[in-house]
């Protein structure tokens, strides 16, 4: 049950850090450094390095901790849990109590078919702004 691991790769050509969840990191570091997915963001900065992982975590959890750390969006944040372990006990704690029976949680990322009286999904705001001061010439 716990036997899945958030992993953060570091890549000296890109400098920059790649965040995710595997349970099987060996196989999944191969998979990074071999351009196994053509197109991916992480077939650009190949080497990857292995920065740092964090082991030992349900499923869920592991998902909520990855969520987590991309959401803080901080190279200080992520070499700070190499550091210093007690911020990497803390987050599997608060992340053990996470519920995956929250409203809106898959870590799968599916969402089910919209119900009719949902708003269908448009683009972000950052988009629609960016569209609308662009200028063609």
């Amino acid at each position: 049950m716990h036997d899945y691991q958030v992993y953060i790769l570091y890549s000296p050509k890109l400098d920059t850090f790649y965040v995710g969840v595997t349970s099987n990191l060996v196989n999944r570091l191969n998979q990074h450094n071999t351009a196994h997915f053509t197109g991916a963001f992480t077939s650009k900065g190949i080497p990857w390095e292995l920065f740092f992982a964090i082991d030992g975590l349900a499923r869920n959890q592991a998902y909520a901790i990855e969520k987590h750390i991309k959401k803080m969006k901080s190279t200080k944040y992520i070499v700070n849990l190499k550091r210093y372990p007690e911020i990497v006990q803390r987050l599997k704690e608060r992340k053990s109590a996470f519920d995956s029976r929250l409203p809106g949680f898959n870590p799968d990322g599916y969402r089910g078919k919209r119900r009719s009286h949902q708003k269908p999904r448009t683009r972000g705001a950052f988009f629609m702004v960016f569209s609308q001061n662009r200028t063609d010439e």
